[in-house]
C-alpha cells in the first residue's frame, strides 16, 4: 500500500509530465506558427528571436513596409505570439513543478525559486502583448520605436526570472545527480546572463535559445521516464 508522501510524489510527477508534455506540444506549434526565414539584422537567423530581441527601429525593417512579405511576416509573427500566451502557462508551471519536486526530495532551498519561476509568465505575457502592439503600429505604417523601451524591460523581465529559476533548478537537480538536466539549467542561466551582458549578440542569443529549449526537452524526457518507472512500480 502507498504512503501519503508516495502518493504526494506519483501525483506532483504525473502533473509534472502533464506540464511537460504541454510545453513541448505547445512549443513545436510555435515552430511551426512563426516564421522560419526572413532578411533579419545583427547576424540573427531565428526570426522571433530577432523581434524579440530588436533594439531599434532598424531592428524592426524586416517587419515593416506595405509589401506582401513584411505582411506575412507580422501575420506569422501574430499567430505565434497568440500560441505564446499559452506557452508561458505551460513552461512556467513545468518549471516550478520541477522545483517542487525538488523541495519535496529534501532540497528545501528549491522553494526559493518557485516564485521566480511562476514570474516568467505574467512577464512573458507582458512582452507578447507589447510584441503584438508592435505589429499593429507597424501594419499601421507607423514608427514603432516609442515602444522599445517597454519591449526591453517586458523581454528581460521574462529572461532574467527565467535565468534565475533554470540556474536555481540546475544547482538542485546536479545535487540529486541528475547531470544532464542540471548542468543545461546552469549552463541555460549563464547563456541568459551572457546574452544580457553583450546586449544581445546574435550568436550568443542564438545559442542561447537552443541550450534553453534543450533544457526543457532533457527534462520533459526525465519526466515522462519517472511517469513510467512509476507505473511499473504500481504494477509490482
Amino acid at each position: 500500500m502507498k504512503t501519503e508522501d508516495q502518493s504526494r510524489r506519483a501525483r506532483l510527477a504525473t502533473t509534472t509530465a502533464l506540464f511537460a508534455a504541454a510545453t513541448i506540444g505547445i512549443a513545436v506549434a510555435m515552430i511551426m506558427t512563426f516564421p522560419a526565414t526572413a532578411d533579419l539584422p545583427r547576424g540573427f537567423w531565428t526570426p522571433v528571436l530577432a523581434f524579440e530581441l530588436a533594439r531599434s527601429e532598424d531592428d524592426l525593417d524586416f517587419l515593416a513596409g506595405t509589401d506582401a512579405e513584411a505582411a506575412r511576416l507580422r501575420g506569422q509573427m501574430d499567430a505565434g505570439h497568440r500560441w505564446d500566451m499559452a506557452f508561458p502557462v505551460a513552461y512556467g508551471g513545468f518549471l516550478t513543478l520541477i522545483l517542487l519536486q525538488l523541495a519535496f526530495d529534501r532540497e528545501r532551498l528549491m522553494w526559493l525559486g518557485v516564485p521566480v519561476a511562476l514570474a516568467t509568465i505574467p512577464a512573458d505575457i507582458r512582452e507578447n502583448l507589447v510584441l503584438l502592439d508592435i505589429t499593429a503600429t507597424l501594419e499601421q505604417g507607423r514608427s514603432a520605436a516609442d515602444l522599445l523601451p517597454a519591449l526591453d524591460a517586458a523581454t528581460w523581465a521574462k529572461w532574467g526570472a527565467l535565468a534565475v529559476a533554470m540556474g536555481w533548478s540546475g544547482i538542485g537537480l546536479l545535487r540529486r545527480g541528475a547531470r544532464l538536466t542540471g548542468g543545461l539549467g546552469a549552463v541555460g542561466a549563464g547563456a541568459i546572463g551572457l546574452t544580457w551582458l553583450t546586449n544581445s549578440h546574435a550568436g550568443i542569443a542564438e545559442a542561447m535559445a537552443v541550450v534553453v529549449f534543450a533544457f526543457f526537452l532533457a527534462n520533459a524526457a526525465r519526466s515522462f521516464a519517472a511517469v513510467w518507472r512509476l507505473r511499473g512500480a504500481g504494477r509490482r
